[in-house]
């Protein structure tokens, strides 16, 4: 997970470095921030993220759980929805 999280985010960084000109302030900052300080930031960020949408999730399904007509409202719209695709 660590070297496959690394390539993407150094990848990220390398595009960035890249594309940007010289006057530019996300460029100037990525030449200034080590490559492995941004790496664990982003990486940081990236699994904040992921941590918010499986703790809101997880509180959804117990949500879910404990009124059942929520559950049966979702039900339906997801029916209603599922009848469109293909």
């Amino acid at each position: 997970m660590y070297i496959f999280s690394k390539y993407i985010v150094l990848g990220m960084i390398h595009s960035l470095t890249n594309k940007g000109s010289k006057e530019d302030h996300i460029w100037c900052l990525l030449n200034i921030i080590p490559d492995i300080s941004l790496f664990y930031a982003v990486l940081d960020l990236y699994i904040a993220g992921t941590d918010t949408v499986a703790t809101t999730i997880t509180w959804l399904i117990l949500y879910m759980m404990k009124y059942k007509e929520a559950q049966d409202k979702c039900q339906n719209e997801i029916e209603q929805v599922a009848e469109f695709l293909p």
